[in-house]
């Protein structure tokens, strides 16, 4: 009885959220064959609600875990109702780049992808601080479609400044196509030698390649908590040295935070200078970016 007693108020909050946030799911993605499928997803949400390790989680963790995702939902919820808050509401880029994108709009980026310390020896003490492979970006702005439901879409290559090795060369490019109202983004690789481009999720990181542990593009913003930058955020120790070569030093009185969570509820951290053509920082669970110079056309 004590079992079935911790089991009733666990299903009930599963079927309360789960369907609906795979409503917001099939929405979002509604727009492409996303490259982890149908079968991953289903999988993904019966492991949630049935997995022996979801079961033995303790109940306050899983309650919590339950409630991440219904914050998301509900931010979700409310944007399509027009019930934003503390959201954007208008178009992002007006309101924090001041201006349109326009074709021939370009910057640089460098980002640092995340090395775990669990995923190397143990025994050497010096091996337990956290790492990371660092990489440049470029990126150019290709086109923009006006209308209802006007996007920009922007071309992003990987570059060999300051000496850094692109971490994968088969792919010639990344394609992100990001809507003006909400900042939802779309990203399709294009490898050497295929003619098709591979549509991954914005929000479930695909295996084939590398280039999608680097956090390259933003999450979605119109369900993101803001609030007024108060200090220029620290970088990992492994970040400051190419960060300082780079003039990484944003003006923090023209800057926003924007806080959201991932698909799996770790938090995403942005912090936009305005005039700037992208954030100036971007955290996600798996690395960092920062913006290190702009180009306007």
């Amino acid at each position: 009885m004590e079992y079935a007693s911790l089991r009733q108020p666990r299903f009930a909050a599963e079927t309360r959220i789960l369907p609906r946030a795979w409503r917001l799911l099939v929405r979002t993605h509604s727009g492409g064959l996303m490259s982890f499928g149908l079968f991953s997803v289903l999988f993904m949400f019966s492991g949630l609600a049935c997995s022996s390790a979801m079961a033995s989680m303790p109940e306050k963790d899983y309650l919590e875990a339950l409630r991440i995702a219904q914050r998301k939902v509900d931010r979700q919820a409310a944007l399509e109702t027009g019930q934003t808050g503390g959201a954007l509401s208008s178009s992002w880029i007006l309101r924090l780049y001041g201006k349109h994108y326009a074709p021939g709009d370009q910057w640089d980026v460098i980002a640092w992808s995340f090395r775990p310390p669990t995923m190397r020896m143990t025994g050497a003490p010096d091996q337990l601080r956290m790492t990371a492979q660092a990489a440049a970006f470029h990126y150019k702005v290709l086109s923009v479609n006006g209308g209802a439901h006007s996007s920009v879409t922007i071309e992003v290559t990987q570059t060999r400044n300051f000496g850094l090795t692109p971490p994968d060369p088969r792919v010639h490019r990344i394609k992100l196509t990001i809507e003006n109202l909400t900042a939802s983004t779309q990203k399709t690789y294009h490898f050497e030698g295929q003619p098709e481009g591979a549509l991954v999720s914005n929000e479930i990181p695909s295996t084939m390649t590398p280039l999608e542990l680097f956090p390259l593009n933003i999450p979605e913003l119109s369900t993101a908590r803001r609030e007024n930058a108060e200090k220029v955020p620290v970088l990992p120790e492994f970040a400051q040295d190419l960060a300082r070569k780079a003039g990484f030093s944003p003006q923090i009185t023209r800057a926003t935070w924007f806080h959201q969570d991932d698909f799996f509820g770790r938090p995403v951290e942005v912090l936009w200078e305005e005039g700037e053509p992208w954030p100036s920082f971007l955290r996600t669970a798996n690395g960092i970016a920062i913006l290190f110079r702009k180009e306007r056309s």
